[in-house]
Parts: C-alpha cells; structure tokens; sequence
C-alpha cells in the first residue's frame, strides 16, 4: 500500500523535450508575487504547478501525488483545464 505524505504539496512528472522528470513539493502559485523561476541544484526550472503548465504545457505535466492538496483535486483539475 502506497501512502502520500500529507505534509508535502504536489508531486508531478514533466516530459521535458523528450526527457522525463520528477518534482516534488510543487505548490500553487495563488497570489504569490515571486518570480516564476527557481535555481534548483543549479538547473532553473519553474516555482509552482501553474509555471510549469505555462512553460511545458498542461499535456506534459502529469500530477502524480495530491499531498495536502488532496481535499482541493477537483478544483485544481478544474482550474487548469483537465
């Protein structure tokens, strides 16, 4: 039996220009003001969900694990179109 931690946000797996790749603790942007980009282990790759649809586009990232997010799946389905 598999468990998603409820303490950690969205876990997503982009196919990026071929390649496929896994990032967790993906949150959502909401009214945030900060920058779409983040330096990750010296690779820059999107901040939230809504930046990483916006850069691969919604057909590319595929959510993998809700997290805290759980009770908010269908909103956040609805909300990018799916």
């Amino acid at each position: 039996m598999v468990m998603e931690n409820s303490n950690l946000r969205l876990k997503i797996k982009v196919n990026e220009y071929g390649r496929t790749r896994y990032y967790y603790d993906i949150g959502l942007r909401g009214d945030s003001k900060l920058s779409k980009w983040v330096d990750d282990c010296g690779r820059r790759r999107p901040r939230y969900l809504e930046d990483f649809i916006e850069v691969y586009g919604v057909e590319n990232v595929q959510i993998l694990s809700w997290g805290k997010y759980r009770r908010m799946k269908e909103e956040i389905l609805r909300k990018i179109g799916r």
